[in-house]
């Protein structure tokens, strides 16, 4: 094919391919725009129709192959910057996303689109405070948009701009009363900062959330708000992660003490633990509930049933004492001496967005480590453990045998274990609430600005009398965390 014959083709090509684009034919436009790339595999055009047909087949490897070629032969394009940006900000590739929407914006530093998604890179990286300044932006071109008020008063929140917060919750309702992710951030914030009522009146808007509707269930039954329960049966059933679980299933004596039937419907792995919450409350998995009952409430709406009373009686868990027995045990003589046993957890569940700044790097951990009347005993199980070797102190951490808490029944052994340790030290994960709900010692290293239950400033908690909450003095710095746990080991010594 010459030179002239080659260029027709191109423009044929490109003309089919547009068209198909056009009319929906997104396969067509495939087809065609690979035809142009075949002669000209640079072509601008081509590029950005292949692209957008394959992002409408949801065939994201094509597109990010796109994208990346077309930002590489066109870096002055600030739409394929953004659009790849976009991409990897859904493959979790915050980093890579944030940098690419910043180079979108030194092209077109007018484009509220691009502004906003640099907020949302920033707060997956953890940066709210660049997030809430983007935002801002964003609102100066539109200050009715809603998802940027949203969005802000979230990003506002996690910096602890909490003026900010309320002011953009404000209009944001203005705008559209009732608007449930305004509900839903003021629940948070509320929360927080320390009003219940308000909090867990609001934090019934959860349901609204895409991220926590999906989890919803027994909409057959009307929801107990705290109406008599006698001669009736109330199924009660755990609606999110394992803490949060651990944290609300104190609630279910309460109930039980009103009379009528009671069912705690719960994931199998917290049967064996939670069969200490009471001896007549029948444990059921999701689903497994086939009687008839009168009313259903998750594990969460309890505070609010409850006239958002806090039972701070603990521990209200328990673990039988032939497994205390083994570990105890298994303690002395793995260790032996004088030493002071401290369980240590480092890392949460790093998938989502909850565990965004809350998990400790483990190399932070070293000043702590290096005193030899410490003997350290690994709680953490599945992620982190990969930092063990690279922390430069692996050989002083202690890891229970194989088959830890791989049992039938989630935590227990953790559970036996910590009932023979002095102390647990966690990041804010699941552990932080087993130790709390068994009435053990336990310092909580927190983030500066943390999850609602941690409240603000104290360094206690009215969910866990045991529990001493240890937290950033400013975003990010762990370091100044372990400096506040140095001189308290020192008076453990």
């Amino acid at each position: 094919m010459d030179e002239r014959d080659r260029y027709l083709t191109i423009i044929r090509e490109l003309s089919q391919a547009r068209q198909a684009l056009g009319g929906q034919d997104l396969a067509g436009a495939v087809v065609a725009a690979q035809a142009v790339l075949a002669l000209a595999h640079d072509n601008i055009e081509g590029l950005s129709i292949l692209a957008a047909a394959a992002r409408g087949l949801g065939q994201i490897n094509l597109e990010v192959s796109a994208l990346e070629q077309l930002v590489q032969v066109a870096p002055f394009m600030a739409s394929a910057l953004n659009d790849l940006g976009r991409v990897r900000l859904s493959q979790g590739d915050a980093g890579s996303a944030y940098d690419l929407f910043q180079s979108a914006i030194d092209l077109e530093p007018g484009n509220p689109t691009v502004w906003h998604n640099l907020a949302r890179a920033a707060m997956a990286c953890d940066r709210p405070a660049k997030a809430c300044l983007a935002l801002a932006l964003v609102l100066a071109h539109d200050p009715a948009r809603l998802d940027a008020l949203t969005d802000l008063a979230a990003a506002a929140r996690e910096a602890a701009f909490f003026i900010t917060a309320e002011k953009s919750i404000a209009r944001c309702l203005r705008i559209s009363p009732g608007n449930s992710g305004a509900i839903w951030n003021r629940a948070l914030l509320r929360l927080l900062t320390g009003d219940l009522p308000g909090g867990f009146e609001d934090y019934e808007a959860r349901w609204d959330q895409s991220e926590n509707a999906k989890y919803r269930r027994h909409l057959d039954l009307p929801i107990w708000a705290g109406q008599s329960l006698v001669g009736k049966t109330l199924l009660i059933w755990a609606e999110q992660g394992l803490g949060d679980a651990i944290q609300f299933v104190r609630y279910v004596p309460l109930v039980a003490a009103l009379g009528g039937q009671i069912v705690l419907e719960a994931p199998r792995s917290l049967h064996a633990l939670f069969e200490s919450v009471g001896p007549h409350v029948p444990l059921v998995v999701p689903g497994g509930h086939s009687h008839h009952a009168d009313f259903a409430c998750p594990l969460g709406s309890l505070p609010r049933a409850f006239g958002f009373l806090i039972p701070d009686q603990t521990p209200y868990l328990a673990v039988g004492a032939d497994r205390i027995d083994h570990w105890h045990q298994w303690l002395d003589q793995t260790i032996g001496g004088q030493q002071r046993r401290i369980g240590l957890v480092w890392q949460g569940n790093p998938t989502g967005s909850i565990d965004r700044g809350r998990s400790v790097p483990l190399k932070a951990l070293g000043p702590l480590i290096k005193d030899p009347g410490f003997a350290w005993i690994v709680l953490q199980k599945r992620y982190g453990l990969d930092q063990i070797d690279a922390s430069g102190f692996g050989d002083q951490l202690i890891l229970p045998p194989d088959g830890f808490d791989d049992g039938a029944g989630a935590f227990m052994d953790s559970a036996a274990l910590i009932q023979s340790l002095d102390l647990v030290i966690t990041s804010d994960t699941s552990m932080a609430h087993l130790a709390g709900a068994l009435g053990r010692p336990c310092l909580v290293m927190l983030k500066s600005v943390p999850d609602w239950r941690w409240q603000l400033a104290q360094s206690t908690t009215p969910w866990y009398p045991s529990l001493t909450l240890v937290r950033q003095p400013v975003h990010g710095d762990w370091p100044g965390v372990v400096d506040q746990i140095v001189p308290f080991l020192k008076g453990q010594a």
